[in-house]
């Protein structure tokens, strides 16, 4: 019950409502701007995207959780919260839980399959498979844990009720596994952008975009950390740093998920930002094309067939933009339709 002096006590309730309507902003605006690049300036949509936009959904759900938890007392001090208001903030902590979890997982996996357009050959396709089928499995294993996290699990709210919990070092072996894939998925496409035939000002654009997802799986460390050495004994007060972080990074992961797809709209927006020269000569290529199966030599980056016009380059050659305006997004692109692109020694498949 609240005490005389309730009102002077300090607060983190607004510091938990404010980082959850900005973080959540900000995610939003990213997805949108990568369904629009996707969409309307490449007309095409994958799994991916659609698995981030799942990911945004529940990013939504955890966001309203943290400020309904507000109001249950979360950023409070527990002796300032009733009993009644302390039973309903567990519950709406279990539901927002189960929320972060699902969404994190959502956008890891969005991410692994916009890896498989690109790293879809060798080992780094069986990399990526790997790395997905252990995400989804990890995230099932989550979810069932949180649904039996006690028998019965109303006593994870109503305390008065005696039931049997999970142990804690399960919770913090789920925390361990969501963090190693975390590092996993950022760094897996590294040694790719690394060898990618890309002007400096390219690679070190890539590379800060990886560093940005670093930056999400630190966030993950933090939590970790910070759980660890937690008072318990003023749960609702001491929570709300931990709440924070949670609200920063699961919409932080969906930013850094985004930022890879939205070349072609900074190119759009920044033409001379992203381009570079290109370094090698024509060569006398050729396309199938994936409707009929036919097949045309050309010479040159440019070609028609029928009313479709195709970019095609050696894929091993381009570097950016060359004299003739063939441009490595619209090679990226033509793939991502289905055009295979094809040298008189070498077939490159389509990525999926």
């Amino acid at each position: 019950m609240d005490t005389p002096n309730a009102a002077h006590e300090p607060s983190r309730q607004n510091s938990v409502i404010a980082a959850s309507v900005v973080m959540l902003s900000l995610s939003t605006i990213t997805v949108l701007l990568r369904f629009y690049t996707r969409k309307v300036l490449l007309n095409i949509l994958g799994a991916d995207d659609c698995v981030i936009l799942a990911a945004l959904i529940l990013s939504l759900g955890v966001s309203v959780g943290y400020i309904r938890q507000t109001h249950f007392g979360l950023g409070r001090h527990v002796w300032l919260v009733t009993d009644d208001d302390l039973s309903k903030y567990r519950l709406e902590e279990w539901y927002t839980f189960l929320l972060y979890a699902t969404g994190l997982s959502c956008t890891k996996i969005s991410i692994l399959l916009l890896y498989r357009r690109f790293l879809a050959l060798g080992w780094a396709r069986i990399c990526t498979f790997v790395v997905l089928a252990t995400v989804v499995a990890c995230s099932i294993w989550v979810i069932i844990t949180s649904f039996i996290d006690c028998i019965p699990l109303a006593a994870v709210w109503d305390k008065t009720i005696d039931g049997k919990c999970i142990d804690m070092n399960v919770k913090v072996g789920n925390s361990y596994a969501h963090i190693i894939t975390d590092f996993i998925i950022f760094a897996l496409p590294i040694p790719f952008v690394i060898r990618l035939k890309l002007s400096m000002r390219q690679k070190i654009g890539l590379m800060v975009v990886f560093c940005v997802g670093f930056v999400a799986c630190l966030i993950s460390v933090i939590r970790i950390v910070a759980v660890s050495s937690m008072d318990f004994s003023d749960k609702t007060y001491n929570l709300a740093t931990l709440s924070i972080w949670g609200s920063v990074e699961v919409n932080l992961a969906i930013i850094c998920a985004c930022l890879t797809t939205l070349k072609p709209l900074i190119v759009r927006l920044f033409p001379n930002l992203l381009k570079s020269s290109y370094m090698g000569t024509p060569r006398t290529l050729g396309y199938i094309d994936p409707a009929s199966g036919t097949a045309a030599s050309v010479h040159g980056p440019r070609v028609k067939h029928g009313s479709a016009s195709f970019q095609v380059a050696r894929v091993d050659d381009v570097r950016g933009t060359d004299s003739e305006g063939c441009e490595m997004d619209d090679l990226e692109n033509q793939i991502q339709r289905g055009a295979y692109i094809v040298t008189p020694s070498k077939a490159y498949a389509r990525l999926p």
